[in-house]
């Protein structure tokens, strides 16, 4: 897809775009491993041409290996991951698509925010953008203000 009829000139700096990555079902369909792929990359492929100040993608639910869809594309300024959720009912991750999504995320230099319904380990809790300083790394007692 190319965005020649709609000639976008520069960078935008609040134009912030984010898409969630295909669940298993749509439209009350279960999505094969192949659409999902196709989807992801389409969608990739759109932001690639896109001018945008911020990039990011929510994948939840991580519901199967978009690791290599990922490598593939320009790297995300950011990403959310999190399990797939029915009311109270938490449907986690297989941890190796956990796995794989973060070593393409990491070499990458993206900064990944893990939704609370994720139980993973090591957790990731800090925002896009966090940079560790002595005010918000220690705990309050070690602060000397």
């Amino acid at each position: 897809m190319s965005f020649a009829l709609y000639p976008l000139q520069g960078h935008y700096q609040n134009l912030h775009l984010g898409f969630s990555a295909p669940a298993d079902h749509m439209r009350g369909h279960a999505l094969t491993p192949a659409q999902k792929e196709r989807w992801t990359h389409a969608a990739l492929s759109v932001w690639d041409e896109l001018p945008a100040a911020v990039r990011w993608m929510s994948i939840e639910p991580l519901a199967w290996d978009i690791a290599p869809v990922l490598a593939a594309h320009r790297p995300l300024d950011w990403a959310v991951i999190g399990a797939a959720s029915d009311g109270r009912i938490y449907h986690q991750p297989d941890p190796a698509h956990l796995e794989n999504a973060l070593a393409v995320l990491d070499k990458q230099g993206v900064p990944v925010f893990y939704k609370g319904n994720l139980i993973a380990s090591p957790r990731r809790e800090f925002l896009p953008g966090f940079v560790p300083t002595q005010w918000n790394e220690a705990q309050p007692s070690q602060v000397q203000a």
